[in-house]
């Protein structure tokens, strides 16, 4: 398991946390820090899986599939005018791989 797996950037300002264990340490460790605290948002999400998006610019590339968690990241996505891209992962969840697990980040 890595850190993506629970908790990714959906924005330099929201992070997408899966509202499990895992995901409120995480969320709790981040909270105590107020440098970061008073800079980012955390936003909970029903389901761990879809918390590991892929954003670049405007657009957010998450998997399909999870239904409840689609519609929050849709409606997040529609208040910062970014677009969301929903993508079939089956094969690649078999093998415990994940948007972010296929991907080079370039900053």
């Amino acid at each position: 398991l890595h850190f993506k797996s629970v908790l990714s950037a959906l924005d330099p300002h929201t992070l997408l946390v899966a509202d499990s264990p895992m995901g409120r340490a995480l969320a709790a460790q981040i909270s105590a820090v107020p440098a970061l605290a008073s800079r980012l948002t955390l936003q909970f999400l029903p389901e761990t899986l879809p918390c590991n998006v892929l954003s670049a610019g405007p657009h957010v590339v998450m998997q399909t599939g999870f239904p409840a968690s689609e519609a929050v990241v849709r409606q997040l996505c529609t208040e910062r005018g970014m677009q969301l891209h929903v993508i079939g992962m089956g094969e690649l969840a078999k093998a415990d791989g994940a948007l972010t697990c296929c991907s080079l980040l370039f900053t």
